[in-house]
């Protein structure tokens, strides 16, 4: 959500819930969870890393058969567009650049690099590379935020270059994160708490 309530999904016990989460106070709203409803996309994958929304479809980065893919997957009818990937690289997420309708895909490669590639919504992976690595990605209407080891930096899309940064003040323990709302949002796979940054 934009505004002062995200909604936070997760497994408890046999079922998946919707939690709401207040913002401004940092912790979660009393009384609403919600169980998800019964709808669910098959998409032919072994290991999902990460999901991100584009305003018309879903796209699932995932371990597929034989190769990491791209799914893309429309919530009204179910239908799976599943691109597969050519490098031996993994997809560990992705972000919405609204600005420039280009999906950003965090990808890890067998030997630890990474970069971030281009995929455009309509016809799939660009393999135009980011100017810049990381394995988590947000994006705040302006600029693409990266998290690195200690700090998460803003890179403008068009170009490459990094216009910001944020610091963590330590090694990052943070499975994923997203923007609202003037903060960046950071799980802790850690300790389950989740941070906020004020973007500078």
């Amino acid at each position: 959500g934009r505004g002062r309530v995200r909604i936070i999904i997760f497994r408890q016990a046999d079922a998946v819930i919707l939690q709401a989460y207040d913002v401004a106070k940092a912790s979660p709203v009393e009384g609403m969870l919600y169980p998800l409803l019964d709808q669910s996309i098959h998409v032919p994958a072994y290991y999902i890393y990460g999901l991100a929304y584009d305003g018309t479809r879903l796209w699932v980065s995932a371990d597929g058969d034989m190769s990491a893919i791209l799914a893309a997957a429309d919530p009204a009818t179910g239908a799976t567009e599943v691109f597969t990937l050519k490098y031996e690289y993994f997809p560990m997420g992705g972000a919405y650049d609204s600005l420039n309708r280009t999906l950003w895909v965090p990808m890890m490669g067998v030997l630890g690099d990474s970069s971030i590639m281009a995929v455009d919504p309509r016809t799939g992976p660009t393999y135009q590379i980011l100017g810049t690595c990381g394995l988590q990605v947000a994006f705040d209407g302006k600029l693409l935020w990266v998290l690195k080891a200690d700090r998460i930096v803003g890179v403008d899309p068009a170009s490459g270059e990094a216009r910001a940064v944020a610091y963590l003040g330590g090694p990052a323990s943070f499975s994923t994160f997203t923007y609202s709302n003037g903060f960046l949002w950071l799980l802790s796979y850690e300790t389950g708490s989740v941070l906020s940054v004020a973007i500078p």
